[in-house]
């Protein structure tokens, strides 16, 4: 909204359009038309349509948008080709279905008398599905949440030694994000590592400073012990005690894995990577004939074994040499073996070294993207392994 209504090419594009375009834009801000903020922002721009026709452009917009995000995803996926023409197809057929001429936003059913039939947006809920399973939520995706979310408590306590709940550190954190200042609040050694360029092996990425102890999925864990304690999030207190902050989303899980290293008086810094997919409600506002109903649609993931259980430690020093991890494996192992957390006592056996480096399901993706992933050697396992391959 701000680029375009200080931008006078976009405003000279727009002509009439501009004050509208820009309405369209700026909905969400929900500052008063005075504030002094907002008119140093945006401006004195004036939009000529009501504010019922805006919020309904504003719905449609959302929707083409999240259609684009969507198209531009699989685009850049790797998938092989019919999953992207598949989901191109049902992008047109759900936008073809879109109407607003009632003044209101819904989706025509067009014949469709049940709801056991296939309707305009089944389609498009297993596609965003299956990106979110094998690429938003890959252990290597998952990973970077770990580590962003470890940095920014960092800078957190760095900061604020003694005021970790204060709205002056609150203030700082938000203020950062809004700027879009990320070596402020991440660092700039975990942005480039991060941001690591794969192919030209110049740098390194997670891939190569993280090595996986335990790989696992959901299934593997017991139906009781192990999945409950994957569900459960102990209080912020009790994960202080265990990594220093009082982080608001620490499993008992992985409570109890970083409490027996603890006790085991190892000090190797462990994270939990949990690939934990949502089960998300998609609402959608349809009308058959004269009717308008809203219809919800659960997205449900595959299976348990699509739900990674990865526990993952930092396996190179500041020098760039491996770090001796095979104690700190060994322990967890013990660990997990005498919980009753596990199906079966063979699943600790079920290593995969190269877990941030393959996909899921190798025959989702092209040949030339499986060819790529396979040449990729982690630096910890080039450099000795950690002691654990």
């Amino acid at each position: 909204a701000k680029l375009v209504a200080q931008d006078r090419e976009i405003r000279a594009i727009l002509g009439p359009y501009w004050g509208d375009v820009f309405a369209v834009l700026a909905l969400p801000d929900k500052r008063s038309e005075n504030d002094p903020s907002r008119i140093d922002d945006y401006g004195s721009a004036k939009p000529t349509l009501s504010k019922e026709r805006l919020h309904l452009l504003h719905t449609l917009k959302d929707e083409v948008d999240r259609n684009s995000y969507m198209a531009l995803d699989y685009a850049r996926s790797g998938f092989v080709d019919r999953h992207i023409s598949t989901v191109i197809a049902l992008i047109e057929k759900y936008e073809s279905a879109m109407d607003a001429r009632s003044g209101r936003f819904q989706v025509e059913l067009q014949g469709h008398s049940s709801g056991k039939q296939s309707l305009p947006f089944d389609g498009l809920i297993a596609a965003r599905q299956l990106f979110r399973e094998h690429i938003a939520t890959h252990p290597i995706s998952t990973l970077v949440d770990s580590v962003l979310r470890e940095a920014v408590w960092q800078t957190i306590v760095d900061l604020f030694p003694d005021r970790l709940n204060s709205k002056g550190c609150y203030t700082f954190v938000r203020n950062i994000a809004l700027e879009g200042s990320y070596p402020k609040l991440f660092g700039r050694d975990v942005l480039e590592m991060i941001n690591a360029p794969r192919l030209n092996g110049t740098a390194l990425g997670l891939e190569d400073r993280y090595a996986p102890l335990i790989t696992m999925t959901l299934d593997d864990l017991s139906e009781v012990a192990g999945q409950s304690a994957i569900g459960q999030i102990v209080p912020p207190g009790l994960a202080e005690q265990i990594c220093g902050y009082p982080r608001a989303d620490m499993t008992l899980f992985e409570y109890r894995v970083r409490d027996a290293l603890k006790k085991a008086r190892i000090n190797s810094k462990v994270t939990l990577v949990l690939s934990n997919d949502i089960e998300k409600v998609f609402q959608f506002k349809v009308s058959n004939q004269d009717n308008m109903i809203e219809i919800n649609r659960l997205a449900i993931r595959t299976s348990k074994q699509a739900v990674k259980v990865i526990i993952a430690a930092e396996a190179l020093d500041e020098d760039g040499q491996c770090i001796s991890l095979a104690q700190t494996q060994s322990t967890i192992k013990r660990f997990l073996l005498n919980s009753k957390l596990l199906r079966t006592p063979s699943v600790v056996e079920k290593y995969n070294p190269r877990a941030f480096c393959e996909p899921f399901e190798p025959e989702l993706f092209k040949p030339e993207v499986r060819a790529n992933m396979a040449k990729i050697t982690p630096a910890w396992i080039k450099r000795g392994g950690c002691g654990l391959v």
